[in-house]
């Protein structure tokens, strides 16, 4: 097997995982919903829109990174058209791409208690909260619709520590980082530059996902909420419009 699979189902219908990625970095570019958003968040918290543009198209890029799993692949060599929880090793393996590029430092369990659980001062968020509100945050719950918080944090609980991936999924997705790399801020070039290594090494170590159970249970509403699920239904839009155009067999089989 050649390709890289976000979804194969019965017949041609299928979706490779890069020009699902792709399809998506490219709607999020066209909807007035990003800019404005972008726009906004860098005027409440004094962070340069470059920075929160290009950290939103990374949660796009790391979503369905789950999905790159050999195993998961190796089904896909008939058929594939659901990723149960792909969402949690997508989620943990930004974790784990924060911690290791520097950009997550010190407690991570404070910076979650800090910014999605409590009021807090809006204007007082720096990199490291951006990161978890508009990347890990989004990469977690983009499937919050259909999954209970009873099975997402068992699945937590028994997943696997390492993400396994695919020789074709890595070439697909180091094809995508260099996307990110041509418009990568300077302060974060270190970030592309760790998750190339991540994934080109093959077997990523993921992270856990501190004070989880405690956030899942806590709705207080807070700034840093409304970003985090403001960025999700921007990711939710995308991807159901590209899968939509993608999924069908009339188009793959025309490719």
């Amino acid at each position: 097997m050649t390709k890289c699979y976000a979804y194969r189902g019965k017949g041609c219908c299928e979706e490779t995982l890069e020009k699902h990625v792709v399809g998506i970095l490219h709607c999020l570019e066209s909807r007035w919903e990003f800019n404005g958003l972008v726009g906004k968040t860098s005027r409440l918290l004094n962070i340069d829109r470059d920075i929160i543009a290009w950290l939103i198209r990374l949660s796009a890029v790391l979503h369905d990174i789950g999905k790159a799993s050999s195993d998961i692949q190796q089904k896909c060599r008939e058929e594939c058209t659901k990723f149960p929880y792909h969402f949690v090793y997508s989620a943990r393996f930004a974790v784990s791409l924060g911690i290791k590029s520097g950009i997550l430092q010190g407690s991570i369990e404070s910076v979650f208690n800090n910014l999605l659980w409590s009021e807090g001062d809006r204007l007082s968020m720096n990199l490291d909260g951006l990161y978890i509100v508009v990347v890990v945050i989004p990469v977690l719950l983009h499937h919050y619709a259909g999954t209970s918080e009873k099975s997402l944090l068992r699945r937590i609980i028994e997943s696997e520590l390492t993400l396994e991936i695919g020789k074709p999924c890595m070439l697909s997705l180091l094809s995508i980082v260099e996307i990110l790399r041509n418009e990568a801020p300077r302060g974060l070039k270190p970030l592309v530059d760790k998750l190339s290594d991540m994934i080109t090494k093959g077997k990523a170590d993921l992270s856990v996902i501190p004070g989880l159970q405690t956030f899942l249970h806590s709705y207080r509403i807070s700034f840093a909420k409304y970003l985090a699920e403001a960025v999700i239904g921007l990711l939710n839009i995308c991807d159901g419009i590209v899968a939509k155009q993608n999924r069908t067999a009339r188009s793959a089989c025309l490719e």
